[in-house]
């Protein structure tokens, strides 16, 4: 039977405790908006099936890699494309790194106003793209029919930004988005090391030992975009390029291919 447990519809064997949870988790191609909860097999098992319209994939520019940060940019889009822009105006310039400066306030667009269609922009202070991303949020929840599951890539800085900027704490996140993050780091460290194990590497001394996770890090992630079936435009260390960065290599690890139409808001 389909149990909800803390905003997850999840499948239990029938006759089984109930905090003992049985999940099997599939990709399937989604044809509608309608969320998927289980499938049947053709030996008539029961499996938990992931819809793949619930993610939505983010990254942030921020001032430094210190505790302090402040927000430059951020940049989502949801499993069909849908985007939100924001540029913040509050930051403290004198708290920004050389690297930074560099390498990305020269790739901010000052943006305009568009906060209504497929792709909303915009500029202004914390509260004022924190009123118009939760209204975007609302937005995709209500168009996917699903729960949102953040997507990010190497991403402690990012979900504590996200979080502190929309809710201030994660025990103020609505039921329908949970306190974690899905770091795509670990599914191209899964790669790294399948890839290690199919050319059967070799340790490069006793003092070191293989890292699938700090290969995955030194991967280049626009290179592997690159290569899928929708090839990101943009430039790098931009919050929204990088977004659909993160968005091409989620889907094409997981072969998920989403329908799109026009998000109503």
């Amino acid at each position: 039977m389909i149990q909800n447990i803390n905003g997850v519809n999840v499948f239990v064997e029938d006759g089984a405790p109930t905090d003992e949870v049985n999940t099997v988790i599939e990709t399937v191609n989604v044809d509608s908006a309608e969320p998927a909860t289980e499938t049947v097999t053709d030996d008539g098992d029961k499996k938990l099936v992931i819809d793949p319209k619930m993610y939505v994939y983010f990254d942030c520019e921020f001032t430094k890699l210190e505790r302090d940060a402040q927000l430059l940019s951020i940049g989502l889009c949801d499993a069909e494309g849908h985007s939100f822009y924001a540029e913040f105006t509050d930051y403290n310039m004198s708290e920004i790194t050389d690297w930074v400066f560099a390498n990305v306030l020269k790739k901010m667009v000052n943006p305009p106003t568009v906060l209504t269609g497929d792709h909303w922009t915009m500029r202004g202070t914390c509260k004022e793209i924190r009123q118009n991303l939760l209204i975007w949020l609302d937005a995709v929840h209500k168009h996917s029919n699903c729960g949102i599951q953040f997507v990010s890539d190497v991403c402690h800085y990012d979900m504590m930004l996200l979080v502190d900027l929309l809710w201030k704490n994660a025990r103020q996140m609505p039921e329908w988005i949970p306190p974690c993050c899905v770091d795509i780091n670990m599914d191209l460290a899964n790669l790294a090391r399948s890839y290690a194990e199919e050319k059967n590497a070799s340790i490069s001394g006793p003092e070191y030992a293989f890292n699938p996770y700090y290969d995955a890090f030194n991967m280049d992630r626009d290179e592997y975009a690159s290569h899928t079936k929708e090839v990101p435009q943009g430039m790098k260390h931009n919050s929204m390029y990088d977004a659909y960065v993160i968005r091409a290599i989620h889907q094409s690890i997981w072969s998920y291919n989403v329908d799109v139409t026009p998000l109503e808001s």
